[in-house]
């Protein structure tokens, strides 16, 4: 279990319950309820399970697939403070075109249906060909810069 998200969590016997809680989207309390655990271990087993897809989503396009980039604005929900005064609403960016207060996505999809996604760091060449080189073959990966 090392190097998983599951590594270093306790009561084994009782994950499978945790699991089909989290498939049945029963609430936090009525499943720590049942497995006799506290409300704050099933809230971090949940968040735990949830990290193990995420992790595992390597998709791999095949055939002709179409990549495009999108920007979000940079989300701070959660955080004690924000580094910037406070929207409603999702709102606008203060100056149009790119800034950072932007977050990139890049989004690439095949004929097939497979859907494969990241993060960009930054939106730089050396970052796009990081990003794109797992989920497309190589023989394609060369016209995806032009």
């Amino acid at each position: 279990m090392s190097g998983t998200p599951l590594s270093g969590l306790h009561k084994r016997e009782k994950w499978l319950g945790q699991a089909e809680a989290l498939r049945d989207g029963r609430p936090l309390r009525a499943a720590a309820k049942e497995l006799g655990i506290h409300v704050g271990t099933a809230h971090r087993w949940r968040h735990r399970f949830l990290e193990g897809p995420q992790a595992a989503k390597l998709e791999v396009l095949a055939g002709i697939a179409e990549v495009d980039e999108t920007m979000f604005l940079l989300s701070f929900k959660g955080q004690g403070t924000l580094p910037r005064k406070a929207r409603k609403r999702g709102g606008k960016a203060a100056k149009r075109g790119l800034s950072h207060e932007q977050v990139s996505v890049l989004v690439a999809r095949d004929r097939a249906g497979v859907t494969a996604d990241c993060v960009l760091k930054a939106t730089d060449a050396a970052t796009l060909a990081a990003a794109r080189s797992p989920p497309l073959p190589v023989n394609s990966a060369s016209n995806i810069m032009r």
